[in-house]
């Protein structure tokens, strides 16, 4: 009887492994490719549509090695390791200097002010063009829809103010020149100082936080009736579950945030996203029972998710929000 050589049989199932693991994350690309990459905050990679001239200009290879980096197993366990390995370094580096400099701190595109990570200011000329183009569409709805009533309410943020020179970029105030409505229907979150941006917005994340957002959402309702009564919070619940912002990406262990949301008492709603019934948009009643594993202002507000209906049986009004995703934390009231 021949010896069994069980070194070739290890040898063949690691190599089969690899080679399962690889099949599937290539199958999982093209057929069962995810929308989100959430641990990046961002649409996900995914394969271009294959032809003749995307072959040429190598789109379509750059897509799909993009979308195999996005989309196989593991990929975001890797990307995890890598940075957190990579920003442990960077905090040893750091943190003298955190702590003895009180101006900006550039490190691999980053920008670090008394422990809050910040995006740089726009640039004038380039934001106020690409403003432009908005502004004109705003203008043009004015005038082809004279029926309806138009609010405009601007959020300023870090890109519109130099903390460490004490300059306001102005975008708000050219917006309110150009835009031709009312004034009295056009209102904006103020962030003159950095003190305020640091009470309202996440120390990691681009957006507001739950005392920023209940301040917008006051705004609005303010601009929209001044004797309407916004919905009041019935208590303050904290995740004791850390998190990294859309800013911390690549920058892991250096900065982190604790995320706080309001219970409110909602009126009866049914919630509809992309004509689908949903459950709930986004996750905040989990969040209230501290049932999630991990946390992020998308998945606890609700995603970009396109069209998304709250009906509550009114037939008084109705309003349309035209937004981005800071809009995603005060919609639902």
């Amino acid at each position: 009887m021949r010896p069994v050589d069980k070194s070739n049989k290890i040898s063949k199932f690691i190599m089969f492994s690899i080679l399962a693991v690889l099949l599937t994350g290539l199958l999982t690309t093209i057929f069962f490719s995810k929308d989100v990459n959430e641990y990046e905050n961002r649409y996900a990679d995914k394969i271009k549509k294959l032809a003749f001239s995307s072959f040429l200009d190598k789109s379509f290879q750059d897509s799909f090695e993009l979308a195999l980096s996005d989309q196989i197993q593991l990929s975001t366990s890797a990307k995890k390791v890598y940075n957190i390995f990579d920003t442990s370094l960077a905090r040893i580096a750091l943190n003298p200097l955190r702590k003895s400099y009180d101006g900006y701190i550039y490190n691999k595109g980053n920008i670090i002010y008394r422990d809050m990570l910040l995006f740089a200011p726009y640039p004038y000329q380039q934001t106020v063009y690409w403003l432009d183009f908005k502004i004109e569409n705003y203008n043009k709805l004015f005038v082809n829809y004279p029926d309806l009533d138009f609010y405009v309410y601007y959020i300023e943020k870090d890109t519109d103010i130099d903390f460490a020179k004490n300059e306001e970029s102005g975008f708000y105030e050219y917006i309110k020149e150009k835009l031709e409505l009312d004034k009295n229907r056009i209102s904006g979150f103020e962030v003159n100082d950095f003190n305020t941006f640091n009470e309202c917005f996440y120390t990691t994340d681009h957006h507001w936080n739950y005392l920023g957002s209940y301040k917008g959402y006051t705004d609005v309702v303010k601009l929209l009736d001044k004797d309407m009564k916004p919905l009041e919070p019935l208590e303050t619940v904290t995740s004791l579950i850390p998190f990294q912002g859309s800013k911390a990406i690549g920058f892991e262990n250096v900065l982190s945030d604790t995320m706080s949301i309001y219970r409110f008492d909602f009126p009866e709603m049914d919630i509809y996203i992309n004509g689908e019934k949903a459950q709930d948009y986004g996750s905040q009643q989990d969040f209230l029972l501290n049932s999630l594993e991990t946390i992020g202002y998308g998945s606890v507000y609700g995603d970009d998710a396109g069209e998304v209906i709250f009906n509550t049986g009114s037939v008084n009004s109705n309003i349309l929000v035209i937004g981005e995703s800071y809009d995603n934390a005060i919609i639902k009231l």
